[in-house]
């Protein structure tokens, strides 16, 4: 593990459960909306079969 990452940790464990939470929806809210952004809109269609 990296310096850089040993302190996102550091960081992490002084926040409360509460902060935590919001983090954790705040980084599960970009992430889906960073793939909705790259995923094409009509490759759902094409995942179910449909042209």
């Amino acid at each position: 593990m990296g310096r850089h990452h040993a302190a996102r940790f550091e960081a992490a464990r002084h926040l409360t459960p509460e902060e935590r939470e919001v983090v954790i929806r705040f980084l599960g809210g970009t992430a889906d909306d960073l793939e909705s952004s790259i995923t094409p809109p009509d490759s759902d269609a094409a995942a179910n079969g449909q042209p």
